[in-house]
This record gives C-alpha cells, structure tokens and sequence, in this order.
C-alpha cells in the first residue's frame, strides 16, 4: 500500500466496504450475531 497513492488507497477501502449483510459470509455472519447476543446479555446483567 506504500507505493499507492491516497486515492488508490482510498477506494481500495471503499470497494472492500460491505453494505449489506447478504454480502458477509454466514459463518462470520453468524459469529458476528453470536457475538452481539453475549453482549447483549451482559449489558443486561449490568443493568
């Protein structure tokens, strides 16, 4: 990424960036949500 220049670099990030989760990988999706659901149940444990 060195020998890019900013605006290489930039929509390099930009066409990696996903929008929709149809576009992420089940498993990661799914771990993602497993995730967000054991924080969940902390934070309403600390309440």
């Amino acid at each position: 990424m060195d020998a890019m220049t900013p605006q290489q670099r930039a929509d390099l990030i930009d066409a990696s960036v996903v929008r929709s989760w149809d576009e992420v990988d089940p498993e990661f999706r799914e771990q993602a949500l497993q995730a967000a659901r054991v924080l969940n149940a902390q934070h309403r444990n600390d309440a």
